[in-house]
């Protein structure tokens, strides 16, 4: 067995585990939502179609090469096909929550093919000449710039001017209903009821303007397992405006941004320390002034506050393949998506020889990204932590590149 067929094997195997562990798994709580999606769905499939598109590309890449590297592109592609409808059948008919579409069989085969195709192009791309690496590297770092500004403008506000309603613990199949009585729910000055707010235009204007207050009281009778609205706001198409839930021991918020028109997750954010004993009073307060946001809890055990603050480097939450609210940990998640996105460019950036003109080149592109971009789009200044990851990652790239 050559060293070509065993890297094929072992790749193969490690991503039909991994497809296995994301595709198969039953979700029960979801099957309400799946059921309104019709199997035979290309365009307009559930409100992460973007998302679903970009996960499952990315899932089916792997195991596209390790096929490309036993059988060859073709086999790959004819493969990878069988293996989507076999999944895509099994989700259909045996596995609650799951959702299976006719989409989901193109782009799951698309990645195969892209995986097998860059079994035939790995040479070329990682072992090129000076003058091409100056331009892949180039096209990299634009690259980064690009994401870098797509993301911040997705997670900009995007408030329809639509029928809003006002939810005081509702229950709703894709959320946990908060075990509790929810007292009063303000906006400023502005008394959000359980039900149409007549008042809607104001709630939005408020919203828009990025500095407002949100304050909910409730008493709290027990725990959760999953998000449990305390108070919610959706639209008449059924579409999310504002979440202020439970999630066991924490509350997260979540506002709609352009990253939902976008297909994608709109950012939610944490605090932990929630009460979850019967019969606790809570005061939740949310303090939004600009790229901050506070997250406050009032109870009779103490005060609890976190505040966070959207940055570019904040755009890796919007392509999870789970839910996530941010918490203090996020910036350990900024830090290496900026970083790792930046060593395909370090990389070729070091396979252009010793000169200094590409590392002063990626260095004034991670300057344009981390102070100009936030400065077009109303983002937060980049923490250190954002730099060092940057340059980390173009740092590690230019290494491994000038050692190969």
């Amino acid at each position: 067995m050559t060293r070509q067929t065993k890297a094929g094997l072992i790749c193969a195997a490690l991503a039909l585990c991994l497809i296995g562990y994301f595709t198969l798994r039953p979700i029960p709580e979801q099957a309400a939502a799946v059921a309104e999606t019709s199997p035979w769905c290309i365009v307009r499939c559930g409100d992460l179609g973007l998302l679903d598109i970009i996960l499952n590309i990315l899932l089916f890449l792997p195991l596209g090469i390790g096929l490309g590297l036993l059988r060859g592109t073709r086999a790959a592609v004819a493969i990878g096909f069988l293996c989507s409808v076999a999944i895509e059948l099994t989700q259909l008919f045996l596995i609650a929550g799951r959702d299976a579409s006719l989409r989901d069989v193109i782009t799951n085969t698309l990645g195969s093919g892209l995986g097998a195709l860059l079994v035939t192009l790995w040479r070329p791309i990682l072992l090129c000449q000076a003058h091409t690496a100056r331009r892949l590297a180039t096209i990299a770092g634009i690259g980064w710039l690009v994401v870098l500004a797509g993301t911040s403008f997705a997670a900009q506000p995007s408030l329809p001017q639509s029928t809003w309603y006002g939810q005081w613990a509702p229950e709703l199949g894709q959320f946990d209903t908060f075990p509790g009585t929810v007292r009063d729910v303000h906006l400023a000055k502005i008394f959000l009821p359980a039900g149409i707010l007549a008042n809607g235009s104001e709630v939005r204007d408020t919203l828009l303007t990025q500095r407002y207050r949100l304050q909910a009281s409730a008493v709290v009778e027990g725990s959760t397992e999953h998000e449990a609205p305390i108070f919610s706001i959706f639209d008449d198409q059924q579409q999310e405006i504002l979440v202020l839930a439970q999630a066991g021991h924490t509350i997260h918020f979540r506002t709609r941004t352009r990253a939902a028109d976008l297909e994608l997750r709109s950012p939610s954010f944490r605090l932990e320390g929630f009460p979850t004993e019967p019969g606790t009073p809570v005061e939740i307060t949310i303090l939004r002034d600009g790229p901050s946001l506070s997250l406050s809890i009032d109870n009779s055990q103490g005060q609890g506050r976190w505040t966070s603050r959207t940055t570019v480097g904040s755009g890796w939450a919007m392509l999870l393949p789970w839910e996530y609210a941010f918490g203090p940990e996020a910036s350990l998640g900024s830090l290496l998506w900026l970083g790792g996105m930046l060593i395909p460019a370090g990389y070729w950036a070091g396979r252009c020889g010793a000169g200094r003109a590409m590392p002063l080149l990626l260095l004034a592109m991670i300057a344009a990204g981390l102070l100009l971009v936030p400065r077009m789009f109303g983002m937060a200044v980049s923490p250190w932590s954002e730099w060092v990851g940057s340059i980390a990652g173009a740092a590690t790239g230019m290494f491994v590149g000038r050692a190969t």
